[in-house]
């Protein structure tokens, strides 16, 4: 079996003849690492610095202390470990894995492989099940009770109405074939 350390180097004496192919554990060229660290890094530094201030402003002026301000508080501190518990952790994604998307999953504990597409267990669930979307949009579009408005609340109303009525009708139609 060969093992590869985190920076892709085989320790030595760890190398088998029988296995000749070398897999790096980084997938991204070194340039795009420090494009991709350089961008995390100024979104981090402005998201926390920016919200750790307005937290500031808020608790140490006493004319700040108001119940809309408290909310924006509780926001920019909600963001804060955004920037501290996911930029981190997307970076490192993007960089040993190389692609920009990470599922998230109850149903799949362990990356199992399926035999059938040579994809995680997860990545087929998703591929299978992804045209629902479409499927949704084509029907919400066909009956749509949208109107044309600028107001975003109404616009919004009216979509969560589609989307309840084609659920009524999914819903309608596997308990009355």
């Amino acid at each position: 079996m060969n093992t590869t350390s985190l920076w892709g180097k085989a320790p030595s004496g760890a190398s088998n003849k029988s296995e000749e192919q070398y897999y790096s554990t980084l997938k991204l060229p070194t340039h795009m690492i420090a494009l991709y660290g350089t961008a995390y890094g100024l979104i981090f530094l402005i998201g926390v610095v920016g919200n750790v201030m307005v937290v500031l402003v808020v608790i140490i002026t006493p004319r700040m202390h108001s119940v809309t301000n408290l909310f924006i508080s509780n926001l920019a501190l909600a963001d804060i470990l955004v920037a501290v518990f996911c930029i981190p952790m997307t970076l490192l994604d993007n960089i040993f894995t190389g692609k920009a998307v990470l599922l998230l999953s109850s149903m799949y504990h362990y990356g199992s492989i399926d035999e059938e597409t040579g994809k995680t267990e997860i990545n087929a669930f998703y591929n299978k099940t992804e045209g629902g979307d479409d499927s949704l949009d084509q029907m919400v579009h066909a009956y749509m009770s949208k109107r044309q408005t600028v107001r975003w609340p109404l616009t919004f109303f009216c979509n969560l109405l589609d989307v309840a009525a084609i659920a009524a009708y999914i819903c309608f139609t596997a308990q009355n074939p």
